[in-house]
């Protein structure tokens, strides 16, 4: 019985040293990447270890990733080789009762896999590092932290490496001993390489709000105009497949407009207004 005691408490010490190594990023107190990218850590053959693997439940937790033209909030669908641009995961738990958070996340290449390794500027929170076990650059939390938007700094690769994809993991956590409590949840987001040289793609100059946000049946959109006309409105997944398109007669001002997004899969969307070569986009998730 005194060994079984001692044993059970020197487990019980060594997995909360490895719950508070955790916190300081998996890939810098770890060496692992935990993002659920093919060639991350994984529990067995085909199933990927990621947050809610540890963490998971009863906090319901969300995941969103942005990514957006540098300096400014125009969520993007492509990227030009060589442009860099501002990355925003956002993590949060349903009903806000979360204590802290954190995450992880990964810029692959879909051909081969083969990391970007194209993060900069890591903001408040945030660190860059480089696990050992899979030779990747991670972005990821230093330290948990209380609020659970985290940017980073992400230069695309070169011309004609095709198409990339974001993947990305998060915790929302109860800061308790252990992870009993917690919650987890995983993401990818995928960008075209844009064809260069065709032209210059600019923004709209207007303003896009949608709500709400995830969207379960309707999604309403509120597009503050300075200009009047049509635009196309279309809204595609994160493949870049349009599932939904229609006309928009915007006028200069205030302008509201209703998408049912009822038959749409759980997932995250894109919303693209364009007119000519002029582009104004944002990023909804849609749940069941």
């Amino acid at each position: 019985m005194k060994f079984k005691i001692i044993y059970t408490l020197m487990s019980a010490l060594a997995l909360g040293f490895l719950l508070m190594s955790n916190s300081g990023g998996r890939a810098a107190a770890q060496n692992a990447g935990n993002t659920g990218a093919p060639g991350d850590q994984e529990i067995s053959p085909g199933v990927p270890w990621v947050c809610q693997t540890c963490h998971n439940g009863p906090l319901e937790t969300t995941i969103m990733i942005e990514v957006f033209e540098e300096g400014t909030t125009t969520a993007v669908t492509e990227y030009f080789p060589g442009a860099t641009y501002d990355v925003r995961v956002t993590v949060s738990d349903i009903n806000s009762d979360a204590a802290g958070h954190g995450f992880q996340i990964v810029n692959l290449i879909d051909d081969d896999l083969s990391d970007t390794n194209g993060w900069s500027s890591p903001g408040t929170g945030v660190q860059i590092a480089t696990a050992n076990e899979t030779g990747r650059s991670y972005a990821e939390q230093a330290g948990t932290q209380d609020s659970g938007e985290f940017d980073v700094k992400w230069t695309a690769p070169a011309e004609s490496s095709g198409s990339v994809t974001f993947y990305a993991a998060g915790t929302s956590v109860n800061r308790a001993t252990g992870n009993s409590g917690d919650g987890g949840a995983n993401i990818s987001l995928t960008l075209q390489e844009a064809t260069v040289g065709i032209f210059d793609v600019t923004a709209l100059d207007a303003v896009m709000k949608v709500f709400p946000n995830p969207a379960i049946n309707y999604l309403n959109v509120r597009v503050e105009s300075n200009f009047s006309g049509i635009v196309l409105a279309e809204i595609m997944d994160v493949q870049g497949r349009i599932a939904i398109t229609r006309p928009l007669d915007l006028a200069t001002g205030t302008n509201q407009a209703q998408f049912d997004v009822s038959q749409l899969n759980a997932g995250t969307y894109m919303l693209r207004l364009s007119s000519e070569d002029k582009v104004l986009t944002t990023q909804f998730l849609v749940n069941d």
